[in-house]
């Protein structure tokens, strides 16, 4: 038989249980209301930016716009924006990140050409700089200061508008090279076009020929700048999620899927080193950009991500754009033959029957200039117009602010 105090012992127990839950919820519901409260304060905040920002549509709060991306081609979704809004320079959020974007060769000129001082920074790339394993070692991912300007310094150095003259003599050649190669196998005209712009780079770079198209340094290179431009356009990708929201790249990579791509970090800054350092040690190589880095690293306190970072930089501006060019130049003697016999004509006038065209015979050659020029503007073959830039203090344009340290973008 239970006696009183059992009952009393039990009714204690029973009220320090709903006193417990009480609590629970009470701590639940407190950070609940701090929760609402900060994301409606970061709301309020987008809001507010929005208004100043150029047009674009509304976000939504944390995730901005990103859900309004598309799976492919984002740069035609930001041109149908540029017209739906009236203006070439749009806003558009990613997560809680205004990024501007400009869609028109005017507006670029104005804002990146004309302020290319204010401009010169670079935004802080969670996936493109830290994640990848260069940081802010890479002239592509800095923010502007002392060691952006050393960095631009010896990139002059090396492919400086003065500095390229030197290296016409091995392009004549290896564009001959190409022009044979095509001739004898023609429908692997893309790969002897990917050999060219490797091997001409590559001279530069490390002293090195590509003499055959079977070279794995193609292979590697060519994988390199297909995986950092995946990285650089925007979509609807676990890499731009992560920008909009950063802490998922805190996770133990155990634990973490989406961090499984990137592995270790920094597979591309080894494999540049590696080919820097080898050509470095051979002192038979032919003089090149790699040694004169190598000379200069004491001076400028380089250390080796540096040195892989400016050297790969070299393939990243050269190698595939280049290729790229020369493929979209095939398509448009293809897509508009009617142009080819004016070209034809003023090439046997010129050159004549005996030899190939050098930089020699270009002031007399307008025509296939101007054919040249024509291909950059027809297919641009930086569609999303590389890396963003980044204002360095609040900039105005029409009326509207464009805020310091965000994402300045070009869709070409």
């Amino acid at each position: 038989m239970l006696s009183k105090g059992s009952f009393e012992s039990f009714d204690l127990l029973r009220a320090k249980d709903v006193v417990d839950k009480l609590n629970l919820s009470h701590l639940f519901l407190g950070l609940l209301s701090v929760g609402l409260i900060i994301l409606f304060a970061d709301y309020a905040w987008m809001l507010y930016m929005y208004r100043k920002l150029p047009p674009g549509p509304i976000p939504l709060p944390l995730v901005g716009n990103t859900h309004l991306l598309p799976e492919n081609k984002p740069w035609i979704y930001f041109e149908e924006l540029a017209k739906k809004f009236d203006s070439p320079v749009i806003t558009f959020w990613i997560g809680r990140n205004p990024t501007i974007w400009i869609n028109d060769a005017w507006a670029a000129s104005e804002l990146l050409d004309k302020k290319a001082a204010l401009y010169a920074s670079r935004p802080k790339m969670l996936v493109f700089a830290e994640l990848s394993g260069v940081g802010q070692y890479n002239l592509v991912n800095m923010h502007y200061g002392d060691r952006w300007r050393v960095h631009r310094k010896l990139t002059h150095q090396g492919v400086g508008l003065q500095q390229v003259r030197k290296y016409r003599g091995f392009q004549n050649n290896e564009s001959q090279v190409m022009a044979y190669d095509i001739l004898h196998d023609p429908k692997r005209f893309v790969t002897h076009m990917e050999r060219y712009a490797t091997s001409v780079v590559s001279i530069i770079g490390f002293g090195r020929r590509v003499a055959s198209i079977s070279d794995p340094l193609i292979t590697q290179v060519l994988a390199i700048m297909q995986r950092a431009a995946e990285l650089n356009v925007p979509g609807k990708s676990f890499p731009m999620i992560m920008e909009t929201f950063p802490w998922l790249a805190k996770f133990p990579r155990c634990i973490a899927p989406w961090l499984k791509p990137f592995g270790k970090g920094g597979r591309g800054s080894a494999f540049y080193y590696a080919l820097a350092d080898e050509a470095n040690r051979t002192s038979e190589q032919e003089p090149c950009y790699v040694k004169q880095l190598f000379k200069e690293a004491p001076k400028y306190d380089l250390n080796a991500t540096e040195i892989a970072s400016l050297t790969g930089n070299l393939f990243g501006a050269g190698s595939d754009t280049s290729s790229s060019t020369l493929v979209t130049f095939a398509l448009a003697c293809c897509a508009f033959p009617e142009t080819l016999p004016a070209a034809w004509e003023e090439l046997d006038r010129v050159v004549g029957p005996d030899r190939s065209p050098s930089w020699e015979d270009e002031p007399q050659l307008p025509y296939v200039k101007a054919f040249v020029k024509e291909v950059f503007r027809w297919r641009s073959v930086a569609i999303i117009g590389g890396q963003p830039h980044s204002p360095t203090e609040d900039d105005h344009w029409n009326g509207y602010v464009i805020p310091k340290d965000s994402w300045v973008q070009g869709n070409t």
